[in-house]
């Protein structure tokens, strides 16, 4: 085993043992640049970059939106916060090569196919993904309108089996606005709706 080879399995190893997140990440990252790895896994930067970053989940659910065009353009004038005409470009490839969307006419459109993860490597950066929205929900306190929002929370105290009934509720609640999404069929905008509960005590 070469020292290229010793390197790659000593971050698997590392990967595969480490339960914090933000070193999975880093630890992925390095990972994804041998490419050993990518050679078997062809498209796992792609699924990588996805799960990682909140833009492509926004691109995405933009073309799910009635607008009579939808291309890099104006998609760009439409997402918040801004993401150039190019970063935009780069998305949308992303999005093809992963067969997430397709390009028909004169606009882009989502296809219904979600794409698979692979694996726990491309996986690894959702944790960052979540962080990117909460960090978003935080700045639109002072960045959006509140007649275009509703941030709220609640602080309370709960026996074990209630934090159980709690996390059902959540997974039912989850579910009843995805089937509100699919039910609509005249969407205008895209909007991120974060669920977080945690313990104080």
């Amino acid at each position: 085993m070469n020292k290229k080879e010793s390197e790659y399995f000593k971050n698997l190893v590392l990967f595969n043992q480490t339960k914090n997140s933000l070193e999975r990440k880093e630890l992925a990252e390095k990972i994804l640049r041998f490419s050993v790895f990518t050679r078997i896994n062809p498209l796992v930067k792609e699924q990588f970059l996805y799960t990682s970053n909140w833009y492509y989940v926004a691109v995405r659910e933009i073309l799910q939106t009635k607008r009579i065009k939808l291309d890099a353009r104006s998609i760009s004038n439409l997402i918040r916060p801004k993401l150039s005409e190019a970063e935009v470009e780069n998305i949308i490839k992303t999005l093809l090569k992963l067969k997430m969307i397709s390009k028909k006419d004169n606009r882009y459109v989502q296809l219904n196919d979600l794409v698979s993860t692979g694996d726990e490597v491309s996986y690894a950066g959702v944790a960052d993904f979540h962080r990117q929205m909460m960090e978003l929900a935080s700045q639109s306190i002072d960045n959006v309108d509140r007649e275009l929002r509703d941030i709220s929370g609640v602080t309370i105290s709960l026996s074990n089996k209630g934090i159980d009934e709690l996390k059902v509720m959540i997974q039912k609640f989850r579910k009843n606005v995805l089937e509100l999404s699919e039910r609509d069929d005249n969407k205008q905008s895209v909007y991120q709706l974060n669920l977080q509960m945690f313990p104080l005590s």
